[in-house]
């Protein structure tokens, strides 16, 4: 079989991810060879948010005709990346190799040969074809440093090191650790979502996206890790840039302004992963489909991974030396939270005014 590739992109509201779909065509050795399925989950007035180029031969991308594949959404339906993610699997059409990436990315040159031929080689030394490639890929700001040949770029990549335990009590990751590149791809525990790679069949047969995780953004990708290491499949860091990121986007649109008061995709999530035993009616849904594999056990995946989810400690780091610090809980509150904070500082300083006006009224007495 040909090395055909599908390329899953999910998009919110996003006007960089033309310019994704542009690094990916243009720096591929084998452009025909590259299908893309887009999720867009777009404002309808704003035509700028489209993941399309126009004409191929207006792109600058000279991108095959048909090989790009569009699910376009109201961004009012949005439910957060997982089922986006969902959403562009049903537009595979039989493609051996899967990649799934972010809408704000930038491939190096060569990038697809790259990642298969590394792909290759870790399935032939490992004995086996369900190996999965991710990582928490570079940030952007190095991008242009990568394409001008400097080394000090070139020579590093990022590798995922350890969890912890944010102050919801759900298992995230600590950001890549930038390495030296190492001989061979690294294993590891756990898969980023806005980079995986791997063979599509299998993915798409045993390990499909979880389209019943509306509103997660923190947990869907332990989730995975723990599905994909249970279902037989070993996970390993790319030994060099495939990618880059930009992480920072501000006063761009993000899913969770559309956030709704309904908690049962992070609830099934902690279901799922043995960190609670409630039940919601969605943790339920088609727990053979999206629950966990039957090759390896739950308590299996957390040993390797170092991870305590009793004590809700972590004893392993796999980048080596001591463990990393918790750091203070980065993410953002949910709107609920905001809400709460914001209620409480109004009420304080109203009560600050009513004492400085009572003061004030007692003096004059």
């Amino acid at each position: 079989m040909e090395d055909t590739i599908f390329v899953s992109i999910a998009s919110f509201r996003d006007s960089d991810c033309k310019n994704t779909l542009k690094s990916l065509f243009q720096n591929a050795t084998h452009k025909e060879r590259v299908f893309v399925g887009t999720c867009e989950q777009n404002h309808p007035d704003k035509t700028e948010e489209m993941c399309e180029l126009g004409t191929p031969e207006g792109s600058g991308a000279d991108i095959p005709p048909h090989h790009v594949r569009r699910m376009v959404l109201h961004d009012k339906d949005a439910r957060g990346p997982t089922f986006a993610r969902y959403l562009c699997t049903t537009l595979w059409q039989g493609e051996k190799y899967f990649l799934q990436l972010d809408s704000h990315m930038r491939l190096v040159p060569g990038w697809d040969e790259k990642v298969v031929s590394m792909l290759k080689n870790v399935q032939q030394r490992r004995g086996k074809s369900k190996i999965v490639l991710s990582t928490y890929v570079n940030g952007v700001e190095s991008y242009d440093g990568y394409l001008k040949g400097d080394e000090e770029i070139r020579k590093r990549s990022p590798r995922m090191c350890q969890a912890f335990f944010n102050q919801q009590g759900m298992v995230s990751f600590h950001g890549a650790n930038i390495l030296d590149n190492t001989p061979e791809p690294f294993e590891v525990p756990f898969v980023a979502g806005g980079f995986i790679f791997c063979e599509a069949a299998d993915f798409m047969r045993e390990v499909p996206q979880d389209p019943y995780l509306d509103d997660v953004f923190v947990g869907e990708e332990i989730l995975l890790s723990a599905r994909l290491w249970t279902s037989g499949f070993d996970i390993f860091t790319p030994n060099e840039n495939i990618a880059f990121h930009k992480f920072t986007r501000e006063g761009e649109p993000k899913f969770w302004e559309n956030e709704r008061d309904d908690d049962q995709g992070s609830q099934r999530v902690r279901y799922l992963l043995g960190l609670d035993t409630k039940k919601p009616q969605v943790a339920k849904k088609y727990l053979d489909r999206f629950g966990m594999g039957k090759e390896r056990t739950l308590d299996e995946f957390w040993a390797f991974a170092g991870i305590d989810p009793k004590n809700k400690k972590v004893t392993k780091n796999f980048c080596g030396g001591p463990l990393i610090p918790e750091p203070h809980d980065g993410w953002r509150p949910s709107l609920k939270r905001k809400k709460g904070i914001f209620t409480i500082v109004i009420l304080l300083l109203f009560a600050v005014l009513l004492l400085a006006a009572a003061g004030a009224y007692i003096r004059t007495r």
